[in-house]
């Protein structure tokens, strides 16, 4: 942020600019480069002290968003990347630079430990810029003011050598970058005759710059030979693409007669001296490694939802006040000829009343957990007892879901499943329906929400964002209160279906698999897989009395065939009823 808001301050009323941030999602401050004036200063710098670390380091959106692959001859379009992250896909993005740089300048600047240097290099290098690299917060001022030098005063572009036609030989690298102020333009040459003089042009503004530059060596340096084998393996790597047989055996060919080491030669030590028997198979397995220096695991990583509130510390505070109460108005003054109003027995005996049971972190089979069901079902349906009202808290005491469950019945979900995308339940809402969560045995009728924040999970299940739709094929990621809509999964079972209704109207069937007790940071179970599947997250334990924990209750259930999907739902349906 600090990088960003000193680039912002260093801009001029000439100039036109925008800001696109990039973690796991790309988006943009302006839709086009807008001029710079004092509201959009002002936009811009709130723009930079409002961002955050969150997800990935997903560039190729980025780039293809800042490169427009047009061409302006009456100004210089500069591109400033700026990272702290790693980036694997070289080859992709590379290939996006090529397309569409147009006559962009791209400049790379590499935060801390862990950005990826041969990215960034070779992204500037495509990008006729340069790569500035800042190890400590300290370094920030120095190293982005010298940058800023080098793109306010450009020396030459489109910098091209020409060689007397009598002169036989090889340049590297092919195409030239920019010369910019305090930093030389390195070119390497194997030549037969050094006896000529070779000829420089470019363009200096808007103005054409010529010089000739002679050749002509007084002693020979000996390592001179090997750079230059270096400058030419390097571009043949790069520009491998275009014919890449020709490129591999060019290479193979250089790196052999220097004596180095490419992608295709390798200098080989072999070990005289083994230590393990020769007969003794050898073991693989993943080795944990630490995160770069200055990394946040949850930033990067991010976390499962939190999915408690602090719903059940709020009830016992309220019974604690009740029984004070109650004991100030069961034992009146001396003077007092008031009778005490006793609390009705039917709710005393259901204060203390717990038959929900939480003895195993797991879901057990069904021959194993009958008394459990049936004091589950016996409590959720005494119709005049105040511990249904309890057991049923999440559709009694929290009618936002009530509020949402009938707009979104009527209305929503019905004008989402008519093709319509996004339709909010009210105007100013940042989520919607997404999904339909059914499952029979337990009566859970849910709508499934749009986005896993705090916000979202008070109103319903929450949809993790990036994780696939039930449409989609992969892992689809559920979540929601412990306490309110997924306080049923401590009462699931091996071998129950869950039934998802898609936006689109598509139907999906799930079977409980497996169900596991995990820690909050370890975000595996929502990784994505090949197989279509339904996981659902919310925090453990059930019946804890504080907000959050580090601890999270995951249940898995897999894809099952549509085989007599709709005719199964009209059975469960009727057995319901």
């Amino acid at each position: 942020r600090e990088s960003l808001a000193l680039a912002l301050r260093r801009l001029t009323p000439q100039d036109r600019f925008n800001v696109i941030q990039f973690n796991s999602y790309t988006s943009k401050l302006f839709s086009n480069a807008v001029p710079v004036n004092g509201r959009t200063q002002q936009e811009a710098q709130s723009y930079a002290r409002n961002l955050r670390a969150n997800g990935g380091t997903e560039i190729a959106g980025a780039l293809d968003a800042a490169l427009i692959g047009s061409d302006n001859p009456n100004a210089i379009r500069q591109v400033v990347f700026m990272t702290d992250g790693s980036v694997g896909n070289e080859e992709e993005l590379f290939g996006i630079i090529r397309k569409k740089l147009g006559d962009s300048r791209l400049f790379t600047i590499g935060i801390g430990a862990a950005p990826n240097s041969y990215f960034m290099t070779k992204a500037a290098e495509f990008g006729h810029g340069t790569f500035t690299y800042i190890g400590k917060v300290e370094e920030v001022s120095e190293k982005m003011s010298s940058l800023f030098r080098k793109l306010e005063n450009p020396v030459l572009t489109n910098i091209s050598i020409d060689l007397p036609g009598a002169i036989e030989g090889e340049t590297w690298p092919k195409q030239l970058p920019d010369l910019y102020a305090g930093e030389p333009v390195m070119l390497s040459a194997a030549l037969k005759d050094i006896g000529a003089e070779m000829t420089l042009t470019g363009n200096n503004g808007a103005a054409k710059w010529q010089t000739k530059l002679s050749l002509a060596i007084n002693k020979n340096e000996s390592g001179v030979g090997v750079l230059w084998a270096r400058k030419k393996i390097g571009s043949l790597i790069d520009h491998a693409h275009n014919n890449p047989d020709e490129a591999k055996q060019a290479i193979i060919t250089t790196a052999l007669d220097h004596h180095l080491v490419s992608k295709y030669t390798s200098l080989v030590a072999v070990d005289v001296t083994p230590s393990g028997p020769s007969d003794a198979g050898l073991k693989t397995g993943a080795v944990p490694t630490n995160l770069p220096e200055g990394w946040n695991h949850e930033a990067v990583f991010g976390q499962l939802p939190q999915t408690a509130t602090p719903a059940e510390l709020n009830l016992l505070i309220g019974l604690m006040l009740l029984m004070i109460a109650s004991g100030f108005w069961l034992h009146p003054s001396a003077t007092s000829t008031k009778r005490p109003l006793a609390l009705p027995q039917s709710q005393a005996r259901v204060l203390i009343d717990r038959s929900d049971n939480e003895q195993s972190n797991l879901i057990s089979p069904r021959n194993k957990s009958a008394n459990h069901q049936t004091q589950y079902t016996a409590l959720d349906r005494r119709p005049s007892d105040v511990g249904r009202r309890m057991a049923n808290r999440p559709r009694r005491l929290y009618s936002r879901q009530g509020a949402i469950r009938a707009i979104s019945d009527a209305q929503v979900l019905g004008q989402s499943l008519a093709g319509a995308k996004e339709v909010k339940p009210w105007p100013w809402a940042d989520t919607w329906p997404v999904a339909r969560l059914e499952m029979f045995r337990l009566g859970v009728d849910q709508f499934v929400l749009a986005g896993a924040s705090g916000r979202t999970l008070a109103f319903g299940p929450g949809h993790l964002t990036g994780s696939p739709l039930p449409a989609e094929q992969g892992n689809t990621v559920f979540s929601g209160h412990r306490d309110t809509h997924f306080k049923f999964l401590q009462h699931l079972q091996l071998g129950d279906e869950v039934f998802i209704t898609a936006a689109d109207g598509a139907q999906f069937r799930y079977e409980i698999s497996s169900a596991a007790v995990v820690n909050y940071q370890d975000t595996r179970v929502t990784m994505g897989s090949d197989d279509r599947k339904l996981t659902l997250v919310t925090c453990y334990p059930f019946r804890s009395i504080n907000p959050g924990g580090d601890k999270r209750y995951v249940v898995i259930a897999n894809y099952l065939p549509p085989r007599e999907t709709n005719r199964v739902r009209r059975k469960r349906m009727l057995a319901v009823i």
